[in-house]
């Protein structure tokens, strides 16, 4: 799995530079809003779904 992530992101990379050569804007949004819209969304969930799950998808890095 490790090693499709990485060719992953790779491919993710390279491809948005080809879209911004042709003249797509790519944009990068602030994502704390987010976190912080859905901080009560995980809160009432974690204990159905897990405190592990949870913490696993919070602090997953892309």
């Amino acid at each position: 799995m490790p090693v499709q992530r990485e060719a992953s992101q790779e491919l993710e990379q390279r491809y948005l530079g080809q879209l911004e050569e042709l003249g797509m804007t790519v944009t990068h949004p602030d994502l704390a809003p987010f976190r912080e819209a859905v901080k009560p969304v995980l809160e009432e969930w974690a204990p159905t779904i897990g405190e592990d799950l949870v913490d696993a998808a919070v602090n997953y890095e892309y």
